[in-house]
Formats: structure tokens, C-alpha cells, sequence
């Protein structure tokens, strides 16, 4: 049961930020950034997002000492754009000792700050936890399933379409979760959900998040006719290629101000031959149709697969020559894309 959920969990793109182990004051014009600092065997980690574009954007991690601080970390940038995640590592000398974080930055030509310190010896307080079962998900009824840890006191779930308008925010509280389990389930709309956005909060500001994105656009060509045995684009392909590419584009205009999208190329083949000439060969084909398309402008990575005769479209005994079996299918997604057209298994970067 766990393997079969970890690889159902490897079809989503998942994030998950630094843990906010300690729960302080900050003083200063804030600086619209969220942070967490965590400790592990004397090194610090200041994980930090970015809720706004900032210029001259600076951030240091400081240690105490006598009569002077000590800069273990920093970073500086020319300018950060809002949703960056950023990290800075710093080597703590004394547990004892104060750790201070100051960063700076510019907003709209106004000059922000934020100081934090958090004092030696503290003890974290055990990280807040956020599950995934992505096996219940159905987009044609869309339901998210949630484990959280028990200390987890508030939940928001933020739904985004392939449009970039919001289909859902919602707030649960702990109270809302049973056994474990917190199932989130909303209408369907006319607009596919992209990026779904998880954050469980802790009441002492520990918390964690995950984005999820369940959309894929799917391209199944089977009208580009190779000569037998070859991997050349056959002459009359050109404005099937370019129509298959206007869409992709299209498409991929569309989604990825959103989130980072990719392309995953399926060369497929007839029984005709043996299954390990037939794998060289769609392989061949599926890089002739993506350098086609990146020939087109489609301007996003290319990753692709020969599954030979693995997969038939259409079944047959061996050695039948089935134009339906002659196919490639393309996919726009943020992961490797999984199902039965697709056993799992390595692909190759487009170069």
C-alpha cells in the first residue's frame, strides 16, 4: 500500500517549504516575505518565500557574540519576484548564543525591514506535518485527501484553473479532521484546475506546505506516416507538425505564468519486427517529432521515450502492420506523465 501510494504521489509536482520552528516576534516595516529557520547537527537553514516583488533584496543570518555579532550566512540580490524560494546556510558555532535574522529590501520604492531573534537554547518544537493521498483524486469529481499531523490547528486549501482565476480557497480547522484524514471536495467547473495549494498551520506558527498539479494536456497524432524502418519526417507532415504545435503553444501560453511546464514525447509502434528494434526506432521517431516541434518555437523542456510495441492502441498478434499502433503521443505537465500509455521508466532530456 505505501509503494503503491508513493508512486501515485510521483505523478504530482510536490513542494513542501522549511518548517517554522520557532514562532517569534519580528520588528520593523515588515518586509513581505514568509521565513522559517530550522537547526540540523549545527547548521542553520533560513528558508524564506517571497510574498511580493522586492528590489535590492538582502538577508543575513547573525550569532551573538561579545560585544560584536557574528555573520554565519547572507545573500543579496539585485531584485526577487514574488513566489521565490530562497535559502541561506549559515554554520552555528554556540548553541547558546542568539541567532539573528535581519533582511532588507525595496517594495515599490519603499525601503523595508524585518528583525527576528531567536534565542540560544531554544527548543524546536517537532515539525508540523502535511500528507498527501493523491490515489482518491478524479478530476471529473474533485476531491483532495489530507493527512495531517495532530497539532495541525488550521488548514487552507487554494484551488487555482488553467486561466489563472481562483476556483477555491477554503479554510478547515483541526476540528474538521477525522481519523486523520481531511477529504476537501468542491464543483466541477468549465475551467481545469492547475495548481492546488495546501498550508497546515500549527496555533505557534510552525507550519507546512505542498502544491500539487494534476493537469496534463494530452496530443495523440497517428496521422504522421513514417516510411517503414525510418525515423525521417515523411514530406507531407510539415502542417500536421505545425498544427500540433500551435496548440502546444497555446497551451502552454496559457499555464505556465502559473507553474513550470514541461513537454514528454511517446513514440509508439506496430508489431511488425522485434521488440527491441521496434523500442530504437519509436525512440528514434519520438526525437524527429520533438526537434520538429522545437523547430516550431515550442520553447519549454522536451523529454522523450521509444515504447516500441509495449503499448498497443490497438491489439494484435506479432507482426501486423497497424497504422492506429503507429502513433505519438505529447504531453504538456509539470511531472513525467503516468497511466497506461506510460510504464514507468527513464526518459530522455531533449538536448
Amino acid at each position: 500500500m505505501v509503494e503503491a501510494l508513493h508512486r501515485q504521489m510521483s505523478r504530482w509536482s510536490v513542494g513542501v517549504v522549511g518548517l517554522m520552528l520557532f514562532a517569534l516576534p519580528a520588528h520593523g516595516a515588515d518586509l513581505p516575505i514568509r521565513w522559517s529557520l530550522a537547526e540540523d547537527a549545527g547548521q542553520v537553514v533560513l528558508e524564506i518565500e517571497t510574498l511580493h516583488d522586492i528590489e535590492q533584496f538582502e538577508v543575513m543570518i547573525l550569532q551573538s557574540g561579545t560585544g560584536s555579532n557574528e555573520l554565519l550566512g547572507r545573500m543579496a540580490r539585485g531584485a526577487v519576484r514574488e513566489g521565490e524560494r530562497l535559502r541561506v546556510l549559515g554554520v552555528r558555532g554556540r548553541a547558546d548564543a542568539d541567532l539573528e535574522v535581519r533582511a532588507s529590501g525595496h517594495v515599490a520604492g519603499e525601503r523595508l525591514t524585518l528583525t527576528a531573534t531567536v534565542p540560544g537554547q531554544a527548543a524546536p518544537a517537532s515539525p508540523v506535518t502535511l500528507g498527501l493521498d493523491a490515489s482518491v483524486w478524479d478530476e471529473e469529481a474533485p476531491r483532495l485527501r489530507l493527512l495531517p499531523s495532530p497539532d495541525v490547528d488550521r488548514i487552507v486549501v487554494v484551488v487555482t484553473g488553467e486561466d489563472g482565476t481562483t476556483l477555491l480557497t477554503r479554510e478547515h480547522r483541526g476540528e474538521d479532521v477525522h481519523g486523520g484524514v481531511l477529504d476537501v471536495t468542491w464543483d466541477t467547473t468549465a475551467v481545469r484546475p492547475l495548481l492546488i495549494r495546501a498550508e497546515a498551520h500549527a496555533s505557534d506558527g510552525r507550519y507546512v506546505w505542498q502544491e500539487l498539479v494534476p493537469w496534463r494536456h494530452d496530443v495523440v497524432v497517428d496521422d504522421v506516416h513514417f516510411a517503414s524502418g525510418s525515423h525521417e519526417l515523411p514530406s507531407d507532415s510539415a502542417e500536421r507538425v505545425a498544427e500540433v504545435a500551435r496548440d502546444l503553444r497555446e497551451m502552454t501560453d496559457r499555464v505556465s505564468p502559473y507553474v513550470d511546464i514541461q513537454l514528454w514525447v511517446g513514440g509508439y509502434t506496430d508489431t511488425v519486427g522485434s521488440a527491441g528494434t521496434n523500442r530504437r526506432l519509436s525512440l528514434e521517431r519520438a526525437r524527429s517529432l520533438a526537434l520538429a516541434l522545437r523547430r516550431e518555437g515550442l520553447d519549454v523542456p522536451i523529454h522523450v521515450r521509444g515504447f516500441g510495441q509495449e503499448v498497443l492502441a490497438v491489439s494484435t498478434d506479432d507482426e501486423v502492420d497497424e497504422p492506429r499502433n503507429r502513433r505519438a503521443i505529447f504531453v504538456l505537465s509539470a511531472e513525467p506523465p503516468a497511466g497506461r500509455d506510460f510504464p514507468e521508466g527513464r526518459w530522455e532530456r531533449l538536448r
